[in-house]
């Protein structure tokens, strides 16, 4: 059983990579129940048929203040989603418990765990704090520290998050590191890309992001530095903004005062060919786990600049694979993005060196490794159960 805290019928990383993952398996001849949260109340997921339920309490909470309706979501999901889960697992008769995060889907599968025996096994996607003083990086050292303690494995997209929890002194054998990785197979070099490293039908070069966009992907950073960039370089630039989020209109209104170029595409299905047509990938992010857009800009082979940040130096270098700035710094981000304009060899090693160090991330031996855990962790318990 793999319970998701949210709706994962959404288009972001963790959901792609767990909906493949779940497709994988099937092919594999397992068999997965998925429970996950399209509102207040949890329900079975399909990736065939996307059954949902839909919630009153959710359109009715809408005016509340953000703490209520947290605190509602929150305990009616632990609460009922454990009482659900405990329903499904008598009918599928499933033998291990994989939660994604430490959240609701943590504290569901720890009492699930609990009360069935099943083995649970932990994987954590990133961090959702930039700072050890925020709310989110106290929940991780508290209730995220029980989960994590009571897991029988802990799957760690980054050697950052597991530097990170063993300094909660969590046991170190319980613990592996896994990235997410990409698809390969999905992806190609832009049959338009050149010697110059730009489109060989347009003069101008295209400065693109592809992501959520919420603060903590600090878009803004990139507006910002774009801006600056205008105003100093002879070169046509324009910048592509893929993707939506709560931050979209806020940003528009900023492009729009800097008199900046920004074409905002909202949410796109076909995200190979948007990378097809970005000259330069950038990822400004303040925290990061284990990126997807990352990884699939290096399968598309583009000059990337990204964060400064441990989670992504430990998929490109600086220099190598990629320009790392100081997130914080738009000034820095200015003038990566003026190295790369005035620099062409420098953006066409980039893109190569990218391309060859992303043969590393292959999703599906990643998918390979967390099939092993499960077969280990089954026969284990069938095995305690056999001695008993």
């Amino acid at each position: 059983m793999i319970i998701v805290s949210g709706d994962l019928r959404v288009i972001g990383g963790l959901q792609i990579y767990v909906r493949r993952f779940i497709d994988f398996a099937e092919k594999m001849g397992f068999s997965i129940e998925v429970i996950h949260r399209p509102g207040i109340f949890p329900c079975w997921f399909s990736s065939k048929a996307n059954p949902s339920r839909s919630s009153a309490i959710i359109e009715r909470s809408a005016d509340l203040p953000s703490w209520v309706r947290y605190v509602l979501t929150f305990f009616t999901f632990v609460l009922y989603g454990s009482l659900y889960c405990l329903k499904v697992i008598s009918t599928s008769h499933a033998t291990l418990i994989h939660v994604q995060d430490t959240g609701y889907a943590g504290l569901v599968g720890l009492f699930v765990s609990k009360f069935t025996g099943r083995p649970l096994i932990l994987h954590v996607h990133g961090k959702l704090w930039t700072d050890s003083f925020s709310s989110y990086s106290y929940y991780e050292r508290t209730i995220g520290l029980l989960i994590a303690k009571n897991s029988d494995r802990i799957i760690l997209v980054s050697r950052d998050l597991l530097l990170y929890y063993r300094t909660l002194r969590v046991p170190s054998d319980k613990m592996i590191v896994l990235p997410t990785g990409v698809n390969l197979g999905l992806f190609h070099l832009n049959p338009l890309f050149n010697s110059s490293g730009a489109s060989s039908t347009s003069k101008m070069l295209k400065i693109g992001y592809v992501g959520r966009l919420d603060r903590i992907k600090n878009v803004e950073s990139l507006i910002r530095g774009f801006a600056k960039v205008t105003s100093r370089s002879a070169d046509q630039l324009s910048l592509i903004i893929v993707g939506d989020g709560p931050d979209r209109r806020r940003l528009e209104d900023l492009a729009r005062n800097l008199g900046v170029n920004a074409t905002f595409k909202g949410f796109v299905n076909d995200v190979v060919n948007e990378l097809s047509e970005i000259d330069v990938f950038v990822l400004p992010s303040l925290s990061e786990g284990c990126p997807l857009s990352l990884f699939e800009a290096m399968a598309s082979g583009k000059a990337i600049i990204a964060s400064n940040i441990p989670s992504i130096r430990e998929i490109v270098r600086h220099h190598k694979e990629a320009i790392l700035i100081d997130p914080h710094d738009a000034d820095e981000l200015s003038q990566a993005i003026l190295l790369l304009c005035d620099d062409s060899g420098l953006r066409v090693e980039l893109c190569r060196n990218a391309r060859e160090r992303v043969e590393l991330y292959d999703v599906d031996k990643g998918y390979r490794q967390i099939l092993e855990i499960y077969q280990e962790l089954t026969r284990a318990k069938q095995e305690n159960a056999a001695f008993s």
